[in-house]
């Protein structure tokens, strides 16, 4: 009588070529050899590839889709049938990476606020404003204030503190930031996803002493009052 697998379970997505093997379990006595195919063909007793023990891992030429089909066999020489839950596994070792940061506003600005839009190369999960910050000169009180949006593509919103000067976006990697598959950004270990050659806003204000208190008036205004 040919042996029963009772449990097979693959991970999916794996990140890596080497899909981990969760559970392998047979429902026998006698197993004498294990081995996992992408082939519902059983493969025949003396076939190369028997382990002596359930593998804990099945590896991978490529990224892609798989079917993954467990097999046991016996000291009798029978070999199991074909598992009636195969495993499909979808494997992704590309890790995400920054592909640019754009401005979303006019330029030079004078708001108190200014957008940049930040696009993954695939779709990540975990952007948070902790995962950013700010190059700037002759400004002060600039602050990732917000993020939103989804997949490959998330806005961020930047209050444009006081003064004059320039506001640059960077993301600075922890490793929050993630693909389907947990791939971190840029690779696990942080600081290796970092991006810092987005696009930069000319902040074009400063506070006028006046009846309103904290108005921002650009130059070419005060200059107009003058002339």
């Amino acid at each position: 009588k040919a042996p029963l697998i009772g449990e097979f379970t693959a991970t999916s997505p794996a990140n890596s070529l080497n899909i981990p093997i969760t559970a392998f379990t047979v429902w026998d006595t006698d197993p004498i050899g294990y081995m996992i195919t992408t082939s519902p063909t059983p493969p025949l007793i003396a076939a190369a590839g028997w382990n002596p023990t359930p593998p804990t891992s099945f590896t991978v030429a490529s990224e892609g889709s798989y079917t993954l089909y467990p097999w046991v066999k016996d000291a009798a020489g029978n070999v199991s049938e074909v598992f009636a839950s195969p495993r499909t596994v979808v494997v992704d070792a590309t890790v995400p990476a920054v592909t640019n940061i754009l401005r979303l506003d006019t330029d030079p600005n004078s708001a108190t606020s200014v957008h940049f839009n930040v696009t993954f190369s695939e779709s990540v999960t975990g952007v948070n404003p902790g995962d950013f910050n700010l190059t700037t000169t002759g400004v002060l009180g600039t602050a990732v204030s917000g993020v939103s949006g989804s997949g490959s593509a998330y806005t961020v919103t930047v209050s444009s503190g006081s003064g004059s000067g320039t506001i640059q976006l960077n993301v600075a990697d922890d490793d929050s930031i993630a693909d389907a598959a947990s791939n971190s950004l840029g690779g696990s270990g942080i600081g290796n996803g970092d991006f810092i050659l987005g696009e930069t806003y000319t902040i074009t204000k400063t506070w006028v002493f006046g009846d309103v208190p904290n108005t921002y008036w650009s130059w070419g205004f005060i200059e107009s009052l003058y002339n």
